[in-house]
């Protein structure tokens, strides 16, 4: 550095300068006949710091190819130590968020309620880069390709929701939205195969050639289950609770009910061949209707038995025994999901009590219905509401099996779902999943809450009825959010299959 002089680049220093004047650099080269943008800079450098003039060329030459080099080394490093998953089972959930990153469906939003296309009234999320995905459009797209023989013969779009079956047990709404799902994907098929019915108490419009066909379970079916006696070796018995002077009819009664078919209370299917994949769904009663139904036994729509766990055991496990054999699919013994709920009949049976106890009839117009609920029913509703939990899930023990808890919805005035007592409930539900949550045993890690009941808050113009939401937006709604917490489940399972038969 010694044998390196200090040389001035300007003629004096800029204190000296005039105002508003840069100061001037010394020339050392007279200027290049070819003047370039380095060429003015080059013929300031002095003597003692000039490269040669081949190495200067060369420099500029490669100068854009060194650059480049070291942009993509400097990504290539980035790449290398940013969070990547450890292996590609990982990278495949990271991406899918499936794993307990962003659930669009637990992110505040709002739902996007279009009238003129079906698939479009589903969440809407403040945070752009946690949205749905749009399933059942992709469900859609694929169905339509498949349908009348197009194409057959490539890979389904959506390879997790082959050969899955979900569990619907509830009320009404476990129907509506069985019966909307099927409707919507072959209603949102160009040229549409049906139109999506509106009414809760028609058949079903499905064809043989629809892509997807609900069905309820006649009592003549080959998969109905056998008809339920109290006393299977006593068709006269009458439960300890009937009233005594309505016993001598029981028996007649109880061959009625062995007969009757009601879409409304009947099971229902749902199924999409092209995916061997099903919907089946339970219609309750609530928890435990008082005298053993004995209240509703004159209704045309009432088939026993009349509690929850009963008409699990008597109904719908026989169902699936029979759709698992009738489809040669053993898979369907043990569904991918559950879904269930109980509460606007519990509601309706309490608002009838009431009834009876005043001697008046109570409509919409009486404040009763309306009144907070007491102490004894919500601790009666909640021990009944955790056995029923601990029931199924003894009856469905894999503990790979989330179990959803359908919040309630908000209905219009109705004094058998008056919403204020809807409100009071859906808290205890919440209060009471949360405790089950905590608590050891086999609910801990399986008992989810279903938030589809206050997502719907606000959609009250959108209904069929005082109680039942349209299929848009609330079944299209239901449907992301089923096939949403579906594909989370399969690619659970299919990650912890896959590290076990590594290990």
């Amino acid at each position: 550095m010694s044998n390196i002089p200090y040389i001035s680049v300007s003629h004096s220093d800029s204190s000296s300068s005039p105002p508003g004047l840069a100061p001037q650099l010394t020339q050392y080269y007279p200027p290049s006949p070819y003047p370039t943008r380095y060429s003015n800079f080059y013929s300031h450098i002095p003597p003692g710091l000039r490269p040669s003039e081949r190495t200067w060329n060369f420099w500029i030459k490669i100068a854009p190819v060194l650059c480049g080099a070291i942009l993509i080394l400097v990504l290539f490093a980035v790449w290398q130590i940013g969070p990547l998953p450890e292996n590609s089972d990982e990278k495949w959930s990271t991406n899918l968020n499936y794993d307990g990153g962003c659930n669009p469906f637990e992110e505040p939003g709002y739902i996007n309620f279009d009238p003129n296309h079906y698939l479009n009234n589903t969440w809407k999320t403040y945070t752009p880069d946690c949205q749905p995905d749009n399933l059942m459009k992709q469900l859609v797209d694929d169905l339509q390709r498949y349908s009348r023989g197009r194409d057959r013969t490539s890979a389904r779009v959506l390879p997790w929701l082959q050969n899955r079956t979900v569990l619907l047990i509830g009320d009404s709404l476990e129907r509506f939205h069985l019966r909307d799902f099927c409707d919507l994907l072959s209603a949102s098929i160009e040229p549409p195969f049906h139109p999506v019915s509106d009414v809760g108490r028609s058949l079903s419009p499905s064809t043989p050639d629809s892509p997807s066909q609900s069905f309820h379970i006649k009592p003549d079916l080959p998969l109905s289950p056998k008809p339920y006696y109290y006393d299977p070796n006593d068709h006269s018995r009458a439960p300890d609770d009937w009233p005594n002077d309505k016993r001598a009819d029981f028996a007649k009664k109880q061959e009625e009910w062995a007969k009757r078919d009601n879409v409304r209370t009947k099971p229902w299917v749902c199924e999409v061949p092209a995916y061997g994949f099903r919907l089946v769904s339970l219609f309750t009663y609530g928890l435990e209707p008082y005298q053993s139904g004995y209240f509703y036994s004159n209704d045309d729509w009432y088939i026993p038995p009349s509690s929850f766990l009963n008409r699990v055991d008597q109904i719908l496990l026989p169902l699936i025994q029979n759709l698992a054999a009738a489809r040669h699919a053993p898979q369907i013994l043990k569904p991918d999901l559950l879904e269930v709920c109980s509460g606007l009949w519990d509601l309706r049976q309490w608002t009838e009590a009431d009834s009876r106890a005043m001697g008046q009839n109570l409509d919409d117009s009486s404040e009763v219905p309306f009144q907070t609920l007491t102490g004894e029913r919500l601790n009666w509703w909640k021990q009944r509401s955790t056995a029923m939990l601990q029931g199924i899930a003894a009856r469905f023990p894999e503990d790979d099996v989330p179990i959803l808890w359908r919040t309630l919805h908000h209905p219009l005035r109705h004094n058998l779902a008056p919403y204020s007592r809807v409100e009071q409930l859906d808290q205890l539900a919440r209060s009471m999943v949360a405790g089950l949550q905590r608590r050891p045993g086999p609910l801990a890690n399986r008992l989810k809450l279903d938030n589809w009941g206050r997502m719907m808050l606000g959609q009250e113009n959108h209904f069929r009825d005082s109680v039942h939401p349209r299929a848009a937006p609330g079944s299209v709604l239901w449907g992301e959010m089923m096939l949403w917490e579906l594909r989370r489940t399969v690619m659970i399972k299919e990650k912890a299959t896959k590290l076990k038969n590594r290990s």
